[in-house]
């Protein structure tokens, strides 16, 4: 049986995987696709300023990911605007403990 620390790759892998993900996937979308996502990764990075943001390009959806957002970013007016204005564009929102994502369908 193997524990959950024996299975974990090394933390350079993870980054090349994730690289090579990105620029295989990338290719599936659109110029105005790429061009959306840049606008709404901006918004998100203006909203949760004490936060990492990532972009990252999956086969059906790319996602805007905020790592382990503060509090105060969360109650923020521009939390609340970006939550409005990805409603309105059908962005979907996944809220977990550690992490938020913004997903745009391909």
């Amino acid at each position: 049986m193997k524990f959950r620390e024996e299975s974990k790759q090394p933390a350079w892998i993870c980054v090349l995987d994730a690289k090579s993900r990105n620029e295989r996937y990338s290719k599936l979308f659109s110029d105005d696709q790429k061009d959306f996502g840049d606008l709404l990764y901006q918004a998100v990075s203006n909203a949760y300023i004490r936060s990492r943001i990532f972009k990252n390009y999956r086969k059906q959806f790319l996602a805007v990911k905020v790592e382990a957002p503060k509090f105060e970013d969360r109650i923020s007016k521009e939390v609340e605007q970006l939550d409005t204005f990805c409603i309105s564009n059908n962005i979907q929102i996944h809220k977990t403990n550690t992490s938020i994502v913004y997903r745009i369908p391909l």
